[in-house]
């Protein structure tokens, strides 16, 4: 096997695998278009190393004029590769220089096809023969062939013009990196396409007796872009790691901020729900005090103030055992719940303070109303937070109303609706109603919802706003009755 072959077919070898590795490259990656190009680029090379072997080979001037043909085909498939290469590594470009230099090649790539069919003669002349490489090779001058040549050496120049300005252009407006690949991709482009233009060109006008070298030098010429290439996929990949690790650093520091604001969320609610029975316990204590003041011998009222002062602070160490399982997700104390007693209950707690704040209290009570499973505790919670919602809003206010309704729901369950007849809901506090820290009581925390949401959910029940206007206020409760009751009190 002659050197010429083996040197021939090895390139056309390299260039097929790099251009399959690149294609599949592209492939896994859609948006890395420079894999793409380099492909096309080693796809054009291939065929022109294929085409100067062959005419290296070929004594037949017929096969010489198609083989020829060919070339021109082969070099615009490399100078597309190639001017989509710089086109997507390069700050600034002028692509309608590339366009152009393509269209003079495919215009004289044409021209130069229906000449050499209808006007050229095969018979009139033969490939001269020459020794290259220690073996007789065929040599052809185009120029023989088709006096349209010049317009394809035409698109030669254009693209290297293309080419100076993309590098010159990106040096001035491009960064660090894409000056560097301007010179490294730019140079070697111009370098090695002077090369080959020069060589093609003194071959075409006979000064030099060579066979057409195009492909070894723009070979080069892509591997260099190849390593370009590789070099910024690998700087990227370095970002892109670097980037993961600040990703994984923030998302720690994420968990950690979310772990405290769970804590001071949890923090709050129990300020907000022991408020009460502390508040409870205070006053308790400070009327003992004046009544030991007064009368030290009425023991039988110490006895009741201290009894209200135990059941307090059962009720807040109740509140506060109760509330800490239903943040860590815990089984709640559950049992069977007459709601309509639980209401009563609460009623008789508030009915002093309303009425002392000249506001009524309306319960009205279905027939037929289903048990309930749930924690006592925490639903009384629930319902004191609703009433002191409508009592606040209702403050100052004449005629104020605050009517309980119980009911049967026809779907299953029950329903408890309490309503009032206070300014209703501002607008803008309606989307985030049940969010903690929003809320439209200007003297509470913002708290009060959130947790009586949560704790109606941890009952597989929901709480919502059922209507809302310039004259009222709703709450809905719907909690499902005892026998339809599942997994009461998991937090999901």
């Amino acid at each position: 096997m002659s050197w010429v072959t083996i040197l021939w077919t090895s390139v056309i070898t390299i260039c097929l695998v790099t251009a399959g590795i690149h294609l599949a490259l592209w492939y896994q990656q859609r948006k890395n278009r420079a894999a793409l190009f380099i492909a096309i680029a080693l796809l054009g090379i291939s065929g022109l190393a294929m085409v100067e072997y062959l005419l290296m080979q070929s004594p037949d001037a017929q096969k010489a004029l198609e083989l020829l043909n060919w070339a021109n085909l082969a070099v615009l498939v490399l100078l597309t590769g190639l001017a989509g290469f710089m086109h997507s590594i390069l700050a600034g470009d002028r692509l309608w220089l590339a366009i152009l230099a393509i269209g003079a090649r495919s215009i004289g790539g044409l021209l130069v096809l229906l000449q050499t069919v209808s006007e050229v003669e095969p018979s009139t002349w033969q490939p001269k023969t020459l020794l290259f490489l220690g073996e007789p090779v065929s040599l052809v001058s185009a120029p023989t062939l088709a006096s349209w040549w010049s317009l394809n050496e035409l698109g030669n120049l254009l693209f290297l013009f293309y080419v100076l300005d993309a590098s010159i252009r990106t040096w001035r407006l491009g960064d660090e990196e894409q000056r560097r690949s301007a010179l490294w991709a730019g140079g070697s482009i111009l370098l090695f396409g002077v090369l080959a233009s020069g060589v093609s060109f003194l071959v075409n006008r006979q000064m030099i007796q060579v066979p057409y070298l195009v492909s070894p030098p723009f070979l080069v010429v892509v591997f260099i872009l190849i390593w370009e290439l590789t070099r910024q996929m690998a700087r990227k990949n370095r970002e892109y790691e670097a980037a993961r690790e600040r990703l994984s650093e923030l998302d720690h520091r994420l968990r950690q901020l979310e772990h405290r604001g769970l804590l001071g969320h949890f923090s709050a609610a129990l300020a907000h729900e022991l408020g009460q029975p502390l508040g409870a316990i205070l006053r308790n204590a400070e009327a003992g005090e004046i009544l030991l003041q007064r009368d030290p011998s009425d023991s039988i009222l110490l006895r009741q103030l201290l009894q209200k002062i135990r059941e307090d602070d059962q009720r807040a160490m109740g509140i506060l055992r109760r509330m800490q399982n239903l943040y860590h997700g815990n089984q709640l104390e559950s049992e069977p719940l007459d709601m309509a007693a639980l209401v009563g209950e609460i009623a008789q707690l508030v009915q002093p303070r309303l009425e002392a704040e000249g506001i009524r209290l309306e319960i009205r009570t279905g027939s037929n109303l289903p048990l309930v499973t749930g924690d006592g505790l925490l639903l009384q919670q629930v319902l004191r937070n609703l009433l002191d919602n409508a009592r606040t809003a209702l403050s100052g206010r004449r005629n104020g109303l605050i009517r309980i309704e119980l009911k049967s729901d026809p779907h299953g369950g029950l329903t408890l609706d309490i309503e009032d007849n206070g300014p209703g809901i501002d607008p803008e506090v309606r989307t985030c109603l049940f969010e903690p820290f929003c809320g439209g009581n200007p003297k509470g925390n913002g708290l009060g919802l959130a947790i009586c949401s949560t704790i109606v959910e941890a009952h597989q029940g929901h709480l919502r706003l059922r209507y809302t206007g310039t004259r009222g206020t709703c709450f809905q409760l719907w909690l499902p009755e005892m026998e339809e009751t599942r997994k009461v009190g998991t937090k999901e």
